[in-house]
């Protein structure tokens, strides 16, 4: 049996060259252990980043991960499978916010969870992802594929899955 890993998370968050108190672009659920509805489903990660105009993004990127949040943990699915649902939903999302609002917001999302000694990452629209393990870094962007799309846009992004075996020492960074 492998041993859970233990989670240490450090945000960087620069706005305008300026490094910034808060990142309210990011939500970490570190549930404790045995706690429904996170059993067998382990800790969740999410980066959101959005593009577009600045009025009622700010809410719109909460909205987002509260959708992103509670789509996964209430998916009985595999973790694969509830990422991707979870990032289904906040495209979902923010295609109706555009068409209620009359906008043209679009973006992306990572999404890492992390149980036992497994980190699974989801990713749709232009985001980047970095896992170094064990002296080996591999790079995780849907930017990889040509023919990527955003969230929001008129077409579900494909949602790219990526699997690593955690051991300590294991860094993982998130960037949009």
């Amino acid at each position: 049996m492998s041993q859970a890993l233990q989670t240490d998370v450090s945000i960087l968050n620069l706005l305008g060259g300026r490094r910034e108190r808060s990142a309210p672009t990011v939500r970490i659920v570190e549930p404790a252990s045995g706690i429904a509805p996170a059993e067998g489903k382990g800790n969740l990660y999410v980066l959101v980043e959005l593009a577009g105009p600045e009025q009622g993004r700010a809410r719109l990127v909460r909205e987002l991960l509260n959708t992103i949040q509670e789509a996964y943990y209430r998916q009985d699915d595999a973790v694969p499978a509830a990422l991707t649902a979870a990032l289904q939903a906040a495209h979902s999302h923010i295609r109706q916010y555009n068409q209620y609002h009359g906008a043209r917001i679009h973006g992306g999302a990572t999404c890492l969870a992390v149980s036992g000694a497994e980190i699974v990452s989801a990713q749709a629209g232009p985001t980047i992802l970095a896992v170094r393990s064990q002296g080996v870094v591999q790079w995780f962007s849907p930017l990889n594929n040509e023919s990527y799309l955003p969230l929001g846009d008129q077409t579900m992004p494909s949602v790219e899955i990526g699997r690593v075996s955690g051991a300590p020492g294991t860094a993982v960074v998130a960037m949009n």
